[in-house]
């Protein structure tokens, strides 16, 4: 018994044919299809059966307390399938003063080499989200993820070194951000969250090659599954 999911198919389609939800599958719908489409495997509730097992007593269980347990048993699925993709939403563009061109290099899944690498070429600007360029404070050493160091001094972002180590051992820490490089070539990326509203950005070249419903994770934001593929990728947001 779910205490606080509405599953009445009766309301629910009266809802559905007012216009109020898109169809069975709409995102803030908790029905198999609408989880099938955001990505959710077979053996994640599978497995939530075995886990919940059966007893004499019917047993009550929160809408909480259910995702946590599913997202657990289908993270354990789709996190050795996903490959690893930079999405920067709602783009902020900084110059990070005194910063070196390099080369970088970064695995597609930190534990499959094999998968192979996404290759950036980057300067001394960069794009990072909105909610990052927020969150900056004077002071702070923050961290383009896999790049570099720099601090917030006023309107001016200063480099300050490469090695993660450092950005770990300091005192004052700002965050780890996901970035792109300001002149590289991107794609336009939205992401349809579990609240249905749409969430748009800019993502790395290398998504091009994704087929509709592969299974990605965007880089600290969450698993998402590619929904449709054109101009403009358009992924559902899975979970974190």
């Amino acid at each position: 018994n779910f205490t606080d999911m509405k599953l009445s198919t009766t309301e629910t389609k009266e809802k559905i044919l007012e216009g109020e939800f898109e169809g069975w599958d709409d995102i803030r719908l908790p029905f198999l299809r609408a989880l099938k489409r955001r990505g959710y495997t077979p053996d994640a509730f599978v497995n939530y059966s075995l886990d919940v097992g059966i007893t004499e007593n019917d047993k009550k269980v929160s809408k909480q307390e259910f995702f946590k347990l599913v997202n657990h048993f289908n993270k354990e699925v789709v996190d050795a399938v996903a490959n690893r993709y930079f999405f920067v939403a709602e783009p902020v563009m900084i110059k990070v003063k005194n910063a070196v061109a390099r080369d970088v290099k970064i695995e597609l899944h930190p534990d499959f080499e094999a998968r192979g690498y996404r290759k950036f070429k980057t300067k001394d600007e960069f794009f990072i989200s909105q909610k990052d360029y927020d969150a900056l404070e004077d002071g702070k050493l923050n961290r383009l993820m896999d790049c570099l160091n720099f601090v917030k001094k006023g309107k001016t972002f200063m480099f300050d070194s490469q090695d993660h180590a450092v950005y770990k051992d300091a005192k004052a820490k700002g965050p780890i951000m996901h970035w792109l490089p300001a002149d590289a070539k991107m794609i336009d990326v939205e992401v349809k969250l579990e609240d249905g509203s749409v969430l748009k950005g800019k993502g790395e070249e290398g998504m091009a090659e994704l087929v509709e419903g592969a299974i990605v994770q965007l880089e600290r934001f969450g698993f998402c599954r590619l929904d449709k593929k054109g101009k403009k990728m358009s992924f559902w947001y899975m979970q974190r």
